[in-house]
């Protein structure tokens, strides 16, 4: 009877680890899917400052052809 008794303990405690295991197991796979968004706007980002930086480049362009030519 001690010996059943003790399976069926070990038995709740490896279903208790199983269920913290799935807990654990779902908190990666959202952290997965956070990184992943994270990713994507990292390179929105990414391209929104290399258009910046090209808009940027342009204008100054723009005002580099404008010096001395503009009424004081």
């Amino acid at each position: 009877m001690a010996l059943e008794h003790q399976i069926e303990t070990l038995s709740i405690d490896v279903n208790f680890l199983w269920v913290d295991l799935r807990k654990v197991a779902d908190k990666v796979t959202a952290a997965e899917t956070n990184i992943t968004v994270m990713q994507g706007e990292v390179k929105d980002l990414k391209k929104q400052m290399e258009q910046m930086m090209t808009e940027t480049a342009e204008l100054t362009r723009r005002a580099k052809d404008t010096e001395g030519h503009l009424p004081e």
